[in-house]
């Protein structure tokens, strides 16, 4: 698993289960950032260590053009609010909760939903203490990972089974923006495999609400858009599609900042790049020497800008150089051929909305530090940032069966032989610590009395202490790995539990989609997520959200 940070569970209300601690695993490369240390790599930007509410700065300038073609957009999503959002995202006072993903397969990953509604509790916190603000999340459409958007998965009906992974065909474009991708007809075929599977009625409503929004002619972020706002409602943030005009021609300046100052955004990744490694820290995003941080779609295909000499440019897979001059004259005719890349993305995105505060996933808050150069060399205000809900979720019965376990929720996360140490202590076996203690106590009246004779004695002593401890170690293993596989039952159910938690060994916030806790949970899934999920960041929340009666 992945280094601890400090993190709490909470049960839901629902199920009248206590809150309880459980370890973080969740949260790589933030340990150190989260608990103090090394926040000077972020730069300007401002990590959130708690929920208090933070003085966001006021954008101050015009987003009325962007703000209404976000509006059109949304209401063609069928965003039931999108007209009253729109209209106070032009505002200026307002200030912008954003974050962002790419438009996965069936609404995504869970953890798309829950950054989603991260973004909707931290504005509702503002705007309950006297600040408006707006939730906005970005659809990043522009994002040429096919695989990773074309498949989701399902937890089988019998928890013995290994998850349902379904997905698209295979990539038949490399390169081509997922946005520009219809789903095509193969999608109906996944929806008869999972009416087949999912035979009850509930989850079968589940899938038919989500076939509405994913049709075979539809494009992947207009159907992730639909889905979200559809499942949401009236509480869904603004959807931005990166690919959107307004929101092209609004990055232009930012874009030719990119290109004509290419020689001090280059020294600036450089310097953090630097910084970061020599506080013992991997880069999340490899330098590439002379690659610039955006890229151009031509053809249909994503390709990475490379600079070449003082004043030219080739596009990666063997494009013929050209002049830098007619990169900008492209740049001034067809802003829509640019894009950003994983470090410029952030400061483009917040420079055209203000951002006051950004929420953040544990990997996205790793490559920030590589980023974070680019906010004052392009002016941009730079935002808070905030890590995401993170939660996973259980259905009334399942919250019963741990319950009943009366062991510590972090064993849904942890290894084999943690678990076996705490089955252990819970069976009553016996403990070696007072037979160690005796141990050592004789042997240190033995060192004594053997060292008066011969100090020459003092190695083979201290060989047969060792080995004595080594091997009253050894079958103390023995002792917890019996009384952990005694009660077969306990074992079993928390085996049973842990394996939904942690498909694989990965959380299943970031491995089942979606659409399979629509199915499970119902329309209900986002109601009682809004009335549970904890803003505090770097908790982990294990939630009770209802019955799954057919299941």
């Amino acid at each position: 698993m992945e280094n601890p940070t400090d993190v709490i569970v909470n049960a839901s209300s629902s199920s009248a289960t206590r809150p309880t601690d459980l370890p973080a695993r969740l949260a790589p490369h933030l340990a150190a950032w989260h608990s103090g240390n090394d926040l000077d790599l972020l730069g300007e930007l401002r990590l959130l260590r708690d929920a208090s509410i933070p003085t966001l700065p006021e954008p101050g300038f015009d987003r009325s053009t962007i703000a209404a073609a976000l509006g059109v957009a949304n209401r063609g999503y069928g965003h039931p609010d999108a007209d009253r959002l729109a209209k106070k995202l032009a505002d200026p006072t307002t200030r912008v909760v954003i974050t962002g993903q790419q438009p996965g397969l069936f609404g995504g990953p869970l953890y798309s939903l829950l950054k989603m509604l991260g973004t909707v509790l931290w504005a509702d916190a503002l705007e309950a203490a006297g600040t408006p603000a707006v939730a906005l999340f970005w659809v990043a459409t522009e994002d040429h990972d096919y695989t990773e958007v074309s498949a989701a998965t399902f937890w089988p009906p019998k928890s013995d089974n290994e998850p349902l992974r379904v997905s698209l065909p295979a990539d038949p474009d490399g390169m081509e923006p997922v946005g520009n991708r219809p789903l095509g007809i193969q999608i109906e075929a996944i929806f008869e495999e999972l009416r087949e599977v999912y035979g009850w009625p509930s989850f079968q409503a589940g899938l038919e609400e989500i076939a509405q929004s994913y049709g075979a002619e539809a494009h992947f972020g207009e159907a992730f858009c639909r889905y979200a706002a559809s499942l949401v409602g009236a509480r869904a943030p603004l959807f931005v599609d990166a690919q959107l005009p307004a929101v092209k021609k609004a990055q232009a300046p930012y874009f030719r900042q990119l290109i004509e100052r290419r020689g001090e955004v280059a020294t600036a990744l450089a310097g953090a790049e630097e910084a970061i490694v020599g506080r013992g820290y991997d880069l999340q995003v490899r330098p590439q020497p002379d690659a610039a941080p955006l890229m151009l779609v031509r053809d249909r295909e994503r390709r990475r800008v490379v600079w070449s000499g003082e004043d030219g440019y080739v596009l990666r897979g063997g494009d013929e150089e050209r002049p830098v001059a007619e990169l900008l004259e492209e740049l001034e005719s067809d802003p829509a051929a640019f894009t950003p890349n994983v470090l410029s993305r952030p400061v483009l995105q917040d420079a055209i909305f203000g951002t006051g505060l950004q929420v953040l996933g544990p990997g996205e808050m790793s490559y920030f530090a590589q980023a974070a150069p680019l906010y004052p060399l392009l002016g941009v205000t730079a935002p808070s940032l905030v890590l995401r809900p993170q939660a996973l979720l259980f259905d009334a019965r399942q919250g019963r069966q741990l319950e009943g376990l009366a062991l510590p929720p972090d064993l849904l996360l942890a290894d084999d032989d943690a678990v076996d140490h705490a089955l252990a202590a819970a069976s009553g076996a016996p403990s070696i610590a007072p037979v160690e203690t005796a141990i050592e106590g004789a042997m240190e009246v033995l060192r004594t009395s053997a060292l008066a004779l011969d100090p020459n004695l003092e190695r083979p002593w201290e060989k047969t202490r060792d080995q004595m401890l080594g091997a009253l170690g050894k079958f103390s293993e023995r002792i917890t790995r019996a009384a952990g596989h005694r009660d077969q039952v306990t074992r079993g159910r928390l085996d049973g539990l842990r394996a939904y938690a942690a498909p694989g060994g990965v959380p299943h916030e970031r491995v089942l989609c979606t659409g399979y806790f629509h199915g499970r949970f119902g329309r209900g899934l986002v109601s009682q997520l809004l009335g549970t999920l904890s803003r505090q960041p770097g908790r982990v929340q294990v939630l009770t959200l209802g019955e799954d009666e057919d299941a």
